[in-house]
């Protein structure tokens, strides 16, 4: 019992050790330091809060999420097609293709035919979400432009660049002054058609057709 004593707890501990035993130890071997032999004694071991054990695991997977979002929001985004120039029924398949909407509003034109995309929101290129919408506006046709009171000469340089033909259909009877001017064109000045086209005129005269 003294040299046990003497010995302290590990060579108390060995001298009992069963040889062979669960342990594995053989007879004369220490037995493995545990965290109570070598922890201060009357210090009190620090331990994680309940509340820690909990927030720690929600915190990571919070981090977690924060990180991958971006990317989640990237994938769910779509690119706007360019729809100007095209027609209705070919914007309104490309739209539903990169997994957007259309919604449309028509206007008269100068210069775009009927039922064609002249302007769009958001642009080409932008990345919406998708299942957002892209406003289009649509021409409503094109609006037949104004050459009464000008020579037919001009009128037919001036327009003639611009895709409209200028046709003399017949001349009226006028005062010298007015000789060779407009008098009266088909369509109307203003009025709203498919395309440009052909405007028939009516010639100040009797002169010979311009």
């Amino acid at each position: 019992p003294e040299a046990a004593a003497a010995g302290g707890p590990t060579r108390a501990r060995a001298a009992v050790a069963p040889t062979g035993g669960a342990a594995g130890l053989r007879a004369g071997e220490a037995a493995p330091r545990r965290v109570d032999d070598w922890w201060p004694r009357g210090r009190q071991r620090l331990r994680a809060p309940r509340w820690a054990v909990v927030a720690v695991p929600f915190v990571v997977l919070l981090l977690a999420a924060v990180i991958a979002l971006p990317g989640l929001a990237r994938g769910r985004q779509a690119s706007v097609p360019d729809l100007a120039g095209h027609t209705l029924q070919d914007a309104q398949a490309a739209v539903a293709a990169a997994g957007l909407q259309l919604t449309t509003e028509e206007q008269t034109t100068l210069d775009t035919s009927a039922g064609v995309i002249v302007t769009q929101d958001p642009l080409p290129g932008s990345r919406p979400a998708a299942g957002s919408t892209v406003h289009a506006v649509v021409s409503a046709g094109v609006s037949v432009p104004d050459v009464m009171g000008l020579q037919c000469t001009e009128a037919r340089a001036a327009l003639g660049g611009r895709g409209w033909t200028v046709k003399p259909v017949r001349w009226r009877v006028a005062n010298v002054s007015e000789f060779g001017k407009v008098v009266a064109q088909d369509p109307a000045a203003g009025s709203v058609v498919k395309d440009k086209g052909e405007i028939s005129v009516q010639v100040a005269g009797p002169v010979r057709p311009c």
